[in-house]
């Protein structure tokens, strides 16, 4: 090769060398940061050897890539040739000049000394680098995908909050964690809930400690501790049938069912009593028009509130609104007052147990909030608001601050369950006062039976009515023999 294209051979080869090294980095650089994003979104931990996989894949990126582009950028002779026609406009001398190389022909001689010296006279800067804007974008793009890699935590360390942080946790603060939660345990066992919600929300707190006790991530112990909040909320929402019944029944068109739906929501036994002696009262000089707006009224609240007759308030309400609807004129108050008695009854019970596993689970829900930082935010990609957790609008607790005579009473009742004697008392219509229930028990059991010999009642009220007045009876009976 002669001095004039050995000139341009190495400029136009240098430009291809730099686009192979340009490309291959770009491609380091673009796999590299996908490699960081996918670990980081994943929240995979590869630990100390991060950096080390990053070079790892880097190093392999560029390498391939460098290989592959040389092969396809790296020119030949007669590309560079043909590259030093198109840009000096020789019209094939310097192609002609490669195909004759080896020939010792007189006119191939002389078209050789020819091509070279007018080769030498030319300048290197009529020789144009070729896909310059193509290259630096590539650059370009891969930089900032790189760059956008690094910034990912950072971004996702504000869309979560400061609690996410991925970062160990000491074993100092998962025992601290640990033992209040044992002590959650330990008070929900003895508040006395319902079995099936102390049964749920004791193995929510024990998965809780489990997965303290699997991993050191904040996070996913954060995660699981959200976790059980809401299986604790949904657990209480559907055994605590009073709020589900009273939020209904305060959509009602008589005043007086929208006053006993508060009561009842609120779950405060002496003012859902209260309301209910006003409907009583109300219903002594009541026609036979406004008995059935008080009945249309309550069954549609049991219809809407999607609570279904197997559970003991819910078929005492249903069967005072039957009575309601039957009832002509107001001489029928007499047969009306038994289905009212029995309502405010099982209401009394039932409200007091309600209470309990309301009071209780909020409890638990506000301690587990305040330890593991869980806010409204956290809450919302299920759905739940944070102001309602529970099922009562009241702020969660501590069961051990209730009144005494807001807690359970012995021989009390379990939610739905088995309901046993107490000394709740009710309003006697024939008093004029109101009595312990046990007393007049027998009054109201007669009742019953007498109303449920209807052919035409619905067989699941029947049912859960016979059921309940038998359990009752058995825990008077129950009652009586450890008296004496």
């Amino acid at each position: 090769m002669t001095e004039g294209f050995k000139k341009f051979s190495k400029r136009i080869r240098l430009e291809a060398l730099i686009k192979c090294i340009v490309g291959a980095l770009s491609a380091a650089l673009f796999a590299v940061a996908v490699f960081i994003a996918a670990v980081k979104l994943a929240r995979l931990d590869i630990g100390q050897l991060a950096v080390l996989w990053y070079l790892l894949v880097g190093v392999g990126a560029c390498a391939a890539t460098f290989g592959v582009l040389w092969l396809i950028l790296y020119p030949s002779d007669k590309m560079v040739a043909k590259r030093i026609d198109e840009s000096l406009g020789f019209s094939e001398r310097a192609q002609s000049y490669v195909e004759f190389l080896g020939s010792d022909a007189d006119v191939a001689v002389v078209q050789r000394e020819d091509t070279n010296e007018k080769l030498l006279a030319a300048p290197l800067s009529l020789v144009k680098p070729k896909r310059v804007v193509v290259t630096a974008i590539a650059l370009i793009m891969s930089l900032s995908l790189f760059v956008g890699s690094l910034v990912i935590p950072a971004v996702a360390e504000d869309e979560i909050g400061e609690g996410e942080v991925e970062e160990p946790v000491d074993e100092e603060q998962k025992l601290l964690w640990i033992e209040k939660i044992k002590a959650l345990i330990s008070r929900v066992k003895q508040d006395g809930l319902t079995p099936s919600l102390e049964e749920s929300v004791v193995n929510d707190l024990e998965g809780l400690v489990s997965a303290i006790e699997a991993t050191d991530k904040k996070s996913v112990i954060k995660a699981a501790a959200i976790a059980a909040v809401m299986s604790i909320d949904k657990a209480l929402d559907e055994i605590n049938t009073a709020a589900k019944l009273g939020a209904e029944l305060q959509k009602a068109f008589d005043e007086r069912v929208v006053d006993f739906g508060e009561a009842l929501y609120s779950m405060v036994g002496s003012d859902s009593k209260k309301k209910l002696t006003a409907i009583s009262r109300f219903l002594k000089s009541a026609t036979q028009d406004d008995a059935r707006i008080l009945s249309n009224d309550f069954e549609a609240g049991i219809r809407n509130s999607g609570v279904g007759l197997e559970d003991t308030l819910c078929a005492a309400l249903m069967m005072l609104a039957a009575d309601m609807s039957k009832m002509t004129a107001a001489d029928d108050y007499g047969e009306l007052d038994g289905s009212i008695s029995a309502a405010s009854a099982v209401m009394s019970e039932v409200l007091l147990f309600q209470r309990v596993n309301r009071d209780t689970t909020n409890y638990v829900i506000s301690e587990l909030k305040k330890m593991f930082e869980i806010t409204e935010e956290d809450l919302i990609d299920s759905d739940t608001d944070d102001s309602e957790l529970g099922t009562g609008e009241t702020d969660p607790v501590d069961p051990d601050d209730e009144e005494k005579d807001q807690g359970p009473q012995q021989g009390g009742a379990a939610g739905g369950e088995l309901l046993y004697g107490s000394d709740e008392e009710i309003f006697d219509y024939k008093r004029g006062e109101y009595v312990k229930y046990g007393e007049v028990f027998n009054d109201y059991y007669k009742i019953i039976i007498e109303i449920t010999q209807d052919e035409d009642m619905d067989p699941n009220l029947k049912a859960a009515l016979l059921k309940y007045f038998s359990n009752l009876a058995n825990g008077l009976q129950t009652e009586n023999k450890e008296q004496n």
